[in-house]
């Protein structure tokens, strides 16, 4: 089977209870893993510690984009990280062109095209200002919980 290239690779978030926004002119997306806690189970006659996997941490998703003030999708942006609410996103991949639908606030199955579905809140937006640039951001989303993942039917 051949990989799945990055090129038409899209990011949304639903912003209404049937509102899916894709959020535009991303560069790089990372981010989905999260390492296990480590639970100590040593014991005194151990001549090494021994561990058990914990809680799963639900690591940050770094987004970088292109950064354009008039665009709504930027603006929405700024908007969750002021208001700090956890809403659902969705990464789909070039495998299809379909795009995502939401009901009463959360996306609808979607089955012909890979994507990634988690909860989670705009923790930071940083803005970068160098010479002879464009305005870049660095965009983090904290998830809170686990990743879903569909593969494309």
């Amino acid at each position: 089977m051949p990989a799945i290239r990055t090129q038409g690779t899209q990011l949304y978030t639903v912003s209404g209870p049937t509102v899916v926004t894709e959020i535009g002119q991303i560069v790089s997306i990372g981010g989905l893993g999260g390492a296990r806690d480590q639970i100590d189970t040593t014991v005194l006659t151990d001549a090494e510690r021994t561990f058990l996997g914990g809680f799963a941490n639900p690591g940050p998703i770094t987004l970088e984009l292109v950064f354009d003030p008039v665009v709504v999708n930027h603006q929405l942006l700024n908007t969750l990280f002021a208001n700090g609410g956890i809403v659902p996103w969705m990464i789909a991949a070039s495998d299809g062109t379909a795009a995502p639908t939401a009901t009463a606030g959360q996306f609808v199955a979607l089955a012909t095209r890979s994507n990634w579905r988690f909860i989670g809140y705009v923790a930071d937006v940083n803005l970068d200002f160098s010479t002879n640039e464009v305005i870049r951001g660095t965009v983090t989303i904290q998830r809170s919980g686990a990743v879903t993942t569909t593969a494309r039917a």
